[in-house]
């Protein structure tokens, strides 16, 4: 298994409705992806909670915390994460 903070998606790889076409970026919070959407037919970038020292990702692609001493600060930044991207389009 590789180690936390360097498992990005693959091409091909679906999330919901949106196929990886590659990764643009990755910082210390997070990665950005060029996708697809296949149900509009047209490319967008998608942004993904992965910081580097906390997260790890199953086999099937889920994210989550890699130390359960840190589940909360994992959880809370995800939060703020999610947050963030609310608020920029609201």
């Amino acid at each position: 298994m590789e180690q936390p903070g360097t498992q990005q998606l693959a091409g091909g790889h679906h999330v919901q409705e949106y196929e990886i076409i590659s990764e643009l970026g990755a910082g210390a919070f997070g990665r950005t992806y060029l996708v697809r959407d296949t149900a509009l037919a047209i490319r967008v970038a998608l942004k993904e909670y992965f910081p580097d020292r906390l997260a790890r990702r199953t086999p099937s692609g889920e994210v989550l915390c890699s130390n359960p001493d840190l589940a909360q600060v994992f959880t809370e930044g995800r939060e703020r994460f999610i947050f963030e991207g609310i608020a920029i389009y609201a």
